[in-house]
């Protein structure tokens, strides 16, 4: 008697594991069985320079920051995970001197960064256009500190006297992909 509820609670417990774990073998069979797509078109021009020019007011000062945004091809990458099975175009940037993202200001209450978006942005990568890659455009951060979130170029000019006077950005290339 003993032995048949033995019996029972294992294979009970055996269809149990079965149900949690089948479904995601079975997909993780599928993600890895399943045809990549063609390579993406590769880019005529792959390496660009967008210079920008930032400048804010802060207590009568005028703060200027230039930078360049360096974009470089690295070539086309495979990707396979829960969200994404392809090939996609894959690219490298940086500014110039001060790494991903240009400080503006930052005091204790408030950081302002500017951030250049990606890459596709800059170099027109209709892999972007198409859905492929999210285009994140360049943008200013303003961060309330510490780590309340975001907040806006009105509230940085209310509270704390920060003034954007111009933020000058290179337009991103006309570029042909083969």
């Amino acid at each position: 008697m003993k032995r048949i509820i033995l019996i029972i609670v294992v294979i009970i417990f055996a269809l149990f594991v079965a149900y949690l774990t089948l479904p995601w073998i079975f997909i993780a069979i599928g993600m890895y069985t399943r045809p990549l797509p063609p390579d993406p078109l590769n880019p005529e021009i792959t390496y660009g320079e967008f210079p920008v020019r930032i400048e804010i007011e802060y207590n009568g000062e005028r703060i200027v920051k230039e930078d360049t945004i360096i974009c470089k091809y690295e070539g086309i990458v495979t990707r396979r995970n829960e969200a994404f099975v392809g090939k996609y175009t894959a690219w490298e940037i940086k500014f110039n001197t001060t790494g991903n993202a240009i400080s503006i200001f930052y005091s204790e209450q408030m950081t302002i960064h500017y951030v250049p978006g990606n890459p596709e942005y800059y170099m027109d990568d209709p892999n972007a256009r198409e859905g492929w890659t999210e285009v994140i455009y360049p943008h200013l951060s303003v961060w309330w500190q510490p780590d309340l979130g975001f907040a806006t170029e009105e509230e940085a000019l209310e509270y704390f006297g920060i003034k954007i006077i111009s933020i000058e950005e290179t337009p991103p290339i006309k570029n042909t992909f083969k």
